[in-house]
């Protein structure tokens, strides 16, 4: 069927929400050291693989011993952590901050998390004295050096103490595909001979994620929710059948990516596309109609967020709110220019509408022929006061990631990542996180010949003061070179922030669905992926636009006239 406003608005609720709802963010937050402990016990036992084998190991034994909780009223399962929004301690990326900040987690004013008893003992008697130089972090601090003290009041560098995320998975391959799928795939890749490290991990990995779905089933079996149990059982050893299977699919792989890396922003890409041939052949057969699909989608939505990131004190203070950036990407058009939304577009936007929550985020793509009534649609979501869907125009972005070497192909089927990064689809590591550079420091700097007016201690090249500054084009050009050397410096700590990735921190199972790191038997960390980018973002940029008006016209007035 075709559906249209009137049909979207008449849709029935779906029964239970609200009080869900409720139940989901009024939950305690505390945060969870099972995880850990099965990673650090994992790494004990294999001190002699490489490292991205002892990933995929430690991966794989997550999935086979973290306690699973079935949250009543849910109809999408699995979580990487038992109890709703658990925070996730991961010591593979990070331990000292954690151990740090320990004391303060109940008490700080964003994001607090519960520290339940005996776990402070068990992270300082068991897991620290294990991690201290093994982490992620522990590795980027001792290689930055210098740099990470001479580059902070200028550049955040991102990316330090977590694995790697912001980023499309393949889902329309791990659907066409499943588990079993690809660990087919990888050994048809190396035939005879036997597996490198890289394949041999990403095969552990995947029977890691096997487990993990079968052990689902077998829970929801006990519970006696024995349709869903067959669902997910059948869904470790075979593709989604359908549209239930393939919702439940999409979750589960997106909550094994969040248990491999406990990074932000695994984002869904073009769900009204991916998911449209499952319930067009379902609601054809007479095996789905909107209305049930509308409940699987909220539920959908619902388990979004039930993921949390536990950050530290700092960026819990900028990013407060779990903005953990599950972004789906709507409408659009096809690869021949033709409009792309469908019935599964409506669907969604009807979701957000209902539910109002933080998670997913959703964005809308344009273009000059997206249909009017989806437009007015979108506008009316916007206007119930999330701010969701953001609008995205397909004129002006396809072009530009073709001026940057993306296919044309690749281009007209981007997403969208986190916040409002661009990606495309399952192929792409963006690094869309690698940094951000302070344009207003920058400024500070172009003012007050390099030198910090906080500290006093030199931060960028010589360039004058303002009274050096002779007309606004001096003042301009000493801006370009303060940017320039912060931008250098930016470059530099990104590298060794990558390098340390690839060397110590590989991510095995998100290889599997990412394209071309199973053909080139390559981890993603370590440039598998088909486009490699940094996103190395500019802060402030209205702020310094404003800044440079001000100087130009209240320092060098004449040169207005």
């Amino acid at each position: 069927m075709v559906l249209d406003q009137n049909t979207i608005d008449h849709l029935p609720r779906p029964p239970g929400l609200p009080g869900l709802i409720r139940h989901l963010l009024g939950a305690e937050r505390r945060i969870s050291i099972d995880q850990a402990r099965i990673i650090t016990d994992s790494r004990r036992r294999h001190p002699h693989l490489t490292p991205v084998e002892q990933r995929a190991e430690s991966f794989r034994a997550a999935c086979a011993g973290i306690p699973l909780e079935l949250p009543d009223g849910h109809l999408v399962v699995g979580d990487r952590a038992p109890g709703l929004r658990s925070g996730v301690v991961f010591p593979e990326a990070a331990l000292t901050w954690i151990w740090r900040e320990l004391a303060t987690l109940p008490t700080r004013p964003q994001d607090p998390f519960m520290v339940p008893p005996g776990i402070t003992d068990i992270i300082g008697d068991e897991l620290l004295p294990f991690w201290q130089g093994r982490s992620l972090e522990d590795h980027v601090y001792a290689a930055l050096g210098d740099l990470a003290t001479d580059i902070a009041p200028v550049a955040k560098i991102n990316q330090r103490d977590h694995a790697q995320g912001h980023i499309i998975p393949d889902l329309t391959t791990w659907l066409r595909l499943g588990p079993t799928g690809l660990i087919e795939r990888i050994r048809a890749h190396h035939g005879r001979s036997p597996p490198s490290a890289q394949h041999g991990a990403m095969v552990t990995a995947l029977e890691g994620a096997r487990i993990f779905i079968r052990r689902h089933g077998e829970a929801l079996a006990v519970r006696g929710h024995h349709d869903h149990a067959r669902r997910c059982r059948a869904l470790a050893e075979r593709p989604a059948q359908g549209f239930i299977e393939t919702v439940q699919a999409t979750w589960f792989l997106l909550v094994l990516l969040h248990l491999e890396s406990n990074a932000s922003s695994f984002s869904c890409g073009r769900l009204d596309q991916t998911w449209w041939s499952a319930y067009h052949d379902d609601c054809a057969a007479g095996r789905l109609d909107p209305a049930t699909a509308l409940v699987w989608i909220e539920h959908f939505f619902l388990a979004c967020n039930r993921i949390v990131y536990l950050r530290n004190a700092h960026s819990a203070r900028y990013f407060a709110g779990f903005p953990i950036g599950f972004n789906i990407c709507l409408g659009g058009i096809h690869g021949d220019g033709s409009d792309a939304s469908n019935d599964l577009t409506w669907l969604l936007l009807r979701a957000q509408a209902d539910l109002g929550l933080p998670q997913p985020n959703l964005s809308l793509r344009v273009h000059e022929d997206s249909p009017r009534p989806l437009l007015e649609a979108a506008a009316r979501v916007i206007g119930h006061g999330s701010g969701m869907p953001q609008v995205f125009n397909d004129g002006s972005i396809i072009p530009a990631l073709q001026a940057r070497g993306i296919a044309p192909e690749d281009a007209a089927d981007y997403a969208v990542v986190g916040c409002v990064e661009l990606s495309t689809q399952g192929s792409m590591l963006g690094w869309s996180d690698a940094a951000m550079v302070n344009l207003m420091k920058c400024l500070e700097l172009a003012v007050n010949d390099g030198v910090c007016l906080l500290s006093g201690r030199r931060l960028g090249p010589a360039t004058g003061s303002l009274a050096d500054h002779r007309d606004s084009a001096a003042l301009d050009r000493a801006l370009a070179t303060q940017i320039d050397a912060a931008l250098a410096s930016t470059r530099q700590a990104c590298a060794i922030v990558e390098r340390c990735h690839a060397e110590h921190l590989p991510s095995p199972f998100l290889s599997t669905v990412v394209d071309d790191c199973i053909a080139r038997d390559l981890d993603v960390t370590a440039g598998g992926a088909r486009y490699n980018l940094s996103g190395i973002q500019i802060i402030q940029v209205a702020n310094l636009a404003d800044s440079l008006a001000v100087l130009h016209r209240g320092v060098y007035p004449m040169e207005l006239h």
